[in-house]
């Protein structure tokens, strides 16, 4: 008799049996696809983040990290100047920058060591946590008052509200593509860099200022000379585009004056950062342990409330918890 389908199926087709090794030998390639990614992301944003919410500081962190007060000194102003950095339609006064730096570099020490105006939050920061446990940029909000953590306090704000995702990205590529035309084509990495910088500054201010969109001032009926966008970005490209050559070179002469750059921080893998010994570890929830009698209790409360039923399902027929 010639075998069927399933006698070849019965006879192939063998149960999966799992053991201990085959877990940690998961659990390694899964590490390692994740240290290729964490590679190969914006490190330090993430991590001055982290240390600048005020719930959890530099408590994550490992004792093999390698994570101090002067290191992450640097590099906290160094984000700080690089976002800092976006050119403004109008100029900032002379010496704004480096006040901004230095009060940024002198609120964070004192914010790492508790002191200055940073005191009373070791007091009361387990009573605050507790009342505000999702709410981290409370406190940099108050510290907002404070004159000499303003600066560090709305950098604060600014990194803990980033969303991460890449609709910037996507949307950058798109202004680059208009901006980057076979007419243009004499533009270079630096040029298009401020230009593209410029724009979203505009975009940025005006948003604050509650000045609509194109495309929502045509949808809400508005007067057309009132739905205008700006065009500073547009007179910014025509009157600049001659002068563009294309990237910048340094001299040999003016790169050997120049200072030598301390060590970089970043990038470090997440096995240097988090590893060793952890003052707060991450804690495991527990599994909650689901019985007959819970099931039950659940399927009478989907019953009373208003939730769809799930696919297949009737309304009433009790099929959504079906064992």
């Amino acid at each position: 008799m010639r075998p069927t389908v399933w006698d070849v199926s019965a006879t192939t087709i063998k149960p999966c049996h799992t053991t201990t090794q085959d877990f940690f030998v998961v659990a390694k390639g899964m590490m390692e696809r994740i240290e290729k990614r964490w590679l190969a992301l914006n490190q330090s944003i993430f991590v001055v983040a982290m240390i600048l919410n005020p719930y959890e500081c530099l408590e994550r962190f490992g004792d093999m990290a390698g994570l101090n007060a002067f290191n992450l000194n640097t590099e906290v102003v160094a984000l700080y100047r690089r976002i800092r950095s976006r050119p403004r339609p109008t100029p900032r006064p002379e010496g704004e920058n480096e006040r901004a730096e230095k009060a940024v570099s002198v609120a964070f020490m004192h914010y790492l060591g508790g002191t200055g105006d940073f005191l009373s939050w070791k007091e009361h920061k387990a009573s605050f946590q507790e009342l505000h446990p999702d709410e981290p940029s409370l406190m940099w909000a108050q510290m907002k008052t404070c004159k000499g953590v303003s600066e560090l306090a709305n950098f604060a704000m600014l990194l803990l509200d980033l969303v991460v995702n890449q609709a910037s990205n996507e949307r950058s590529f798109s202004d680059l593509k208009i901006k980057k035309t076979v007419l243009r084509n004499r533009l270079g990495t630096k040029k298009l860099e401020k230009m593209s910088k410029v724009g979203a500054s505009i975009r940025t201010e005006n948003l604050a200022a509650g000045i609509p969109r194109y495309a929502d001032a045509v949808e809400g009926g508005d007067d057309e000379d009132d739905a205008r966008p700006s065009k500073a970005e547009e007179e910014d490209t025509d009157n600049d585009l001659d002068s563009d050559t294309g990237d910048d070179t340094a001299s040999p002469a003016a790169a050997a004056t120049k200072a030598k750059a301390p060590p970089k921080l970043f990038p470090r893998s997440l096995k240097l950062l988090f590893g060793g010994v952890v003052k707060k570890p991450v804690g495991r929830p527990r599994r909650g342990q689901f019985t007959w009698e819970v099931l039950m209790m659940e399927l009478l409360a989907a019953e009373e409330s208003d939730e769809d039923p799930d696919d297949g399902a009737l309304s009433g027929s009790g099929d959504e918890f079906e064992p």
